[in-house]
């Protein structure tokens, strides 16, 4: 993996502002998860029962939710269709997540190190590693 220099991410590839979970992605007291409150919101706005209030959460998710998606959608995408994509067993736990919508859903819907239940376990040990460091 060391040697691939054509597979390699450049400094401006991304920032890391795009790895920050955006706090509002939490879901609101009352919510089981962001999953349950989203859907809810979506169905009053869709059966028009949505109020102020609802209507300003479901903003604030909707950002949330789109600036959460910009390191899986980069990095993620990449390392699953470019870098590994003969292989992304060797890097993703392949035996829970099968495709790469779950694993995009399951890094956005997560927090802390729980978004990167997506890799191998040796990947996270070596990530939690490099972190403490």
């Amino acid at each position: 993996m060391a040697s691939a220099e054509d597979k390699r991410l450049g400094i401006y590839f991304v920032h890391e502002n795009d790895l920050t979970f955006d706090q509002r992605a939490l879901p609101s007291e009352g919510h089981a998860s962001l999953l349950v409150e989203y859907n809810t919101l979506l169905g009053a706005e869709r059966l028009g029962t949505i109020t102020e209030e609802q209507e300003s959460r479901l903003k604030e998710i909707r950002e949330a939710v789109m600036h959460n998606r910009l390191f899986p959608e980069k990095v993620i995408k990449y390392l699953w269709d470019d870098a590994f994509k003969f292989n992304p067993e060797a890097i993703f736990d392949t035996d829970s997540m099968d495709n790469l919508e779950k694993v995009i859903r399951t890094f956005i819907y997560s927090t802390g190190r729980d978004r990167f239940k997506i890799f191998k376990q040796t990947v996270r040990d070596t990530l939690y590693t490099a972190q403490q460091q």
